[in-house]
């Protein structure tokens, strides 16, 4: 009896130790929680790193100011296209010729040659070819040697009658210095050749050949010489044709008026 007693206190001190045993570890378990109350405290410390970002947001502002900066790059452009329609530019030519140079002007000594020109005037196709007078044969295109300028002529037409007296026609020319040596080929600035496209009036009579306006104008263009002497010559332009009214104060002939 006295066994089972012992026994039965050994087991009962066995359970309560352990129950006691378990309250102990138990409570170590449970501090960590209460520790763990510090560790938010230092998060509300964390608050004013929050706030940084605001004065990040200010920096974008700076590149905005930077957008007004590239604004004045549009007006540095802008003459640009303004400068374009300043130029004044109507039409274009090209034309060929082959033949004598006249250098002196009578029914006698007038002898065209061979070529043709092709306009291209404010929308409009103008050409002029070769003209023969009956009895007198080729008369144009004329290249006349006159001050020491070689001019070629094409008229709309020429007549027996225009010859004996005077009358105007619409016609074309082009002119450069009797000087320029051959083979050339170059712009028609660099030798100050220029051509147009204008009234003449034929008056053999009273010196030949008198341009009394022009309706187009250039010294914008190319010039090709394959062969000239005194007597002979063989060359081919073209370029573009301008408003006269452009640049009529230093025009040796004043602008067509209709």
């Amino acid at each position: 009896m006295k066994k089972i007693t012992i026994f039965c206190l050994i087991s009962l001190f066995t359970f309560i130790f352990a129950v006691s045993c378990d309250n102990e570890t138990d409570t170590p378990d449970e501090q960590p929680a209460v520790d763990n109350d510090p560790i938010e405290t230092p998060d509300t410390d964390n608050e004013p790193a929050e706030e940084e970002p605001e004065a990040d947001e200010d920096v974008p502002e700076v590149t905005d100011d930077t957008e007004p900066d590239e604004e004045p790059a549009e007006p540095d452009e802008t003459p640009v296209p303004d400068n374009e329609p300043q130029t004044g530019a109507i039409g274009s030519f090209a034309l060929n010729f082959a033949g004598g140079v006249v250098t002196q002007i009578s029914l006698q000594t007038l002898k065209g040659g061979e070529g043709s020109v092709q306009l291209t005037l404010n929308g409009n196709q103008i050409n002029y070819g070769d003209v023969d007078v009956p009895l007198l044969g080729r008369m144009l295109p004329l290249t006349l040697n006159q001050s020491n300028q070689i001019m070629t002529f094409w008229l709309d037409g020429i007549s027996m009658s225009d010859l004996q007296g005077s009358a105007t026609h619409q016609g074309f020319g082009i002119m450069f210095p009797a000087s320029v040596q051959a083979p050339f080929d170059g712009d028609l600035s660099s030798v100050n050749a220029y051509a147009f496209h204008g009234d003449v009036t034929v008056a053999l009579t009273s010196g030949g050949f008198n341009i009394d306006c022009v309706r187009a104008v250039t010294n914008i263009g190319t010039l090709s010489i394959a062969a000239y002497d005194s007597a002979n010559i063989t060359y081919t332009a073209n370029g573009e044709l301008y408003d006269p009214s452009l640049v009529s104060s230093s025009l040796p002939y004043p602008p067509c008026q209709n």
